[in-house]
């Protein structure tokens, strides 16, 4: 599956899975960030543009740093409100916080495991965005930082996303994948959301990191930075 072309197609939403067959429900992982809230709502407006009858459904994952459900259950009551009818409840899982490494990543592994062998969705889409530009970081006072004794340059995670937006298999990753912005910044996702007049949504989403300000912005952390430097304001 090749890149989309710009951020404003289509996502693809295809009605078969070669893994497990007639799509009836796909997910989405929602941290109440900007980039799965854009996701979540694009995917909720396009379902019901297209009347197919396959049904959203969110998951979100009460990390190490406990306030992601609150940020995602207000972006969802936004989204629920705009009368998109094929979108569900949010499911939260709530794992063990003394154990960082199953809060903030295993348990997405095993949800995933759980939910695409139970039949509860045959796709999940992921809104992780590519890094900025290591140049525009690095002339940033303030982000180019240190972090954990290692100079935060950019998120790891983010610079190995999968050259092909849509991926499936049962080892090592267990399901059927789609990762439409994996090619494209926090500013192109700025720009999507002026272009669709949703800039009402932005004040509900969260992207710091900070333990400190579990409902506002740090303006320090390494998200407020990349959040100013895509939409001008946090």
């Amino acid at each position: 599956m090749t890149d989309l072309k710009t951020i404003s197609d289509p996502i693809r939403i295809p009605q078969h899975s070669p893994l497990y067959g007639e799509v009836k429900t796909i997910g989405i992982w929602m941290s109440g960030g900007t980039d799965s809230s854009l996701l979540a709502y694009r995917l909720a407006e396009q379902i019901e543009d297209h009347d197919t009858g396959i049904r959203l459904q969110p998951y979100c994952v009460r990390r190490t740093r406990p306030y992601n459900p609150f940020h995602a259950e207000a972006v969802l009551e936004w989204i629920m409100n705009q009368g998109f009818k094929y979108v569900n409840d949010m499911i939260t899982y709530y794992p063990d916080q003394s154990d960082p490494h199953q809060c903030d990543i295993q348990e997405f592994v095993d949800r995933d495991v759980e939910n695409f062998s139970n039949g509860n969705i045959q796709i999940m889409y992921s809104g992780i965005s590519h890094n900025p530009p290591l140049d525009i970081i690095k002339s940033t006072p303030g982000w180019y930082m240190t972090k954990n004794g290692k100079l935060q340059h950019t998120e790891p995670n983010r610079d190995i996303l999968p050259k092909d937006i849509e991926t499936w298999g049962n080892e090592p990753e267990h399901g059927h994948y789609i990762n439409p912005w994996s090619v494209y910044t926090k500013k192109d996702i700025a720009n999507d959301y002026r272009e669709r007049q949703i800039m009402e949504l932005f004040p509900l989403t969260r992207s710091c990191e900070s333990d400190k300000h579990p409902t506002t912005h740090c303006g320090e952390c390494w998200w407020c930075h990349e959040r100013k430097w895509a939409f001008g304001t946090l």
